[in-house]
C-alpha cells in the first residue's frame, strides 16, 4: 500500500515535470515512450486499475534490435523510473521496476552496458546545471538524467560488466564529483536526494568485491549498511564515510 501511495503521489509531480521536459538527444534507436506525463498519471487512476507499467513496455521486436546505447537511453528515460525520488527505499522500488519493466532485463544481458553507461557518466560535467535557471525544464532534465544514470550503473548486474580500468575510473569519477557536490556546486542542487545517487555505485562495488575496510566498517555502521541496502542516506556523516572509503578503495586498486 505504501508503494502504491508513493506512486500516486509521484504521478502528480511527474505530470508537472512533463511540461518542463526537454526533448532528448540520445541514440537514434532509443525507444520513445508513447505514454508520459499527464497521460501516465491518468493511467494510475484508471477505474480498471493501474495500467502504467503495461503502457511503458517496449515492444519485444524493437527491444531485440536496439543497440546497447539505445537500451541504456531507454532504461534511463523509462517514465516510471522518475518515481524513485518518492520512495522510502530507492533500491526496493528499482528492484520492483527492473523486475517488471522489460527494458531492464535486456540491459542486464548486454556485456557492454556498463562500458557505455560509464562513458556517459564520465562525460557529464556537474557544473552544467549552473547554466540553467533553477527549476527550468533544462534544470529538471539534467537533474533527472544524471541521478538516474548514477543509480543505474550501481546495479550489480551492470557493475559486473565493467572491466578493471573502468571500475577504477568510476571510483575516481565519483570521488571528484562528490567533492564538487559538497563544495562549489552545493548551493545549486535542490533536494538532498540528489546527493544520494552519486556515491551509491561505489558502495555497491565495494560490496561486490568484498573490500575489507568497507566490510569491517559496515558491520558496525548501521547508517552505512542502510545506505547500501536502500540508496537513502540517514545522516550527513554517511556521505563523508563513503567519500573516504571510495578514495581508499580507488587507491588500493592502483597499487
Amino acid at each position: 500500500m505504501k508503494l502504491l501511495r508513493n506512486l500516486i503521489i509521484g504521478a502528480l509531480f511527474i505530470t508537472l515535470c512533463s511540461f518542463m521536459a526537454k526533448d532528448g538527444q540520445g541514440p537514434a534507436d532509443a525507444y520513445k515512450y508513447p505514454v508520459t506525463g499527464a497521460k501516465l498519471s491518468e493511467l494510475a487512476l484508471d477505474k480498471d486499475g493501474d495500467h502504467r507499467l503495461e503502457a511503458c513496455q517496449v515492444p519485444a521486436d524493437v527491444l531485440a534490435k536496439m543497440s546497447t546505447a539505445g537500451i541504456v537511453e531507454t532504461s534511463i528515460t523509462h517514465p516510471m523510473y522518475d518515481y524513485i525520488d518518492f520512495q522510502n527505499n530507492f533500491q526496493l522500488y528499482f528492484d520492483w521496476l527492473s523486475g517488471n519493466a522489460n527494458v531492464y532485463p535486456e540491459l542486464y544481458k548486454r556485456p557492454d552496458a556498463g562500458k557505455i553507461l560509464f562513458a556517459r557518466i564520465k562525460s557529464t560535467d556537474l557544473g552544467d546545471i549552473s547554466k540553467y535557471e533553477l527549476n527550468s525544464k533544462e534544470y529538471f532534465d539534467f537533474y533527472n538524467t544524471t541521478k538516474k544514470s548514477y543509480f543505474l550503473i550501481a546495479q550489480p548486474q551492470v557493475l559486473a560488466t565493467l572491466d578493471y580500468q573502468s571500475r577504477v575510473g568510476l571510483l575516481d569519477d565519483i570521488s571528484a564529483k562528490m567533492e564538487d557536490v559538497k563544495g562549489k556546486y552545493s548551493k545549486i542542487y535542490f533536494g538532498a536526494n540528489f546527493i544520494y545517487y552519486f556515491p551509491y555505485a561505489s558502495v555497491k562495488l565495494m560490496e561486490l568485491e568484498n573490500y575489507p575496510p568497507y566490510v569491517k566498517e559496515a558491520s558496525t555502521n548501521s547508517a552505512l549498511t542502510n545506505y547500501a541496502k536502500t540508496g537513502v542516506m540517514q545522516t550527513k556523516e554517511v556521505l563523508d564515510d563513503v567519500i573516504r572509503l571510495t578514495k581508499n578503495f580507488s587507491n588500493s586498486k592502483k597499487q
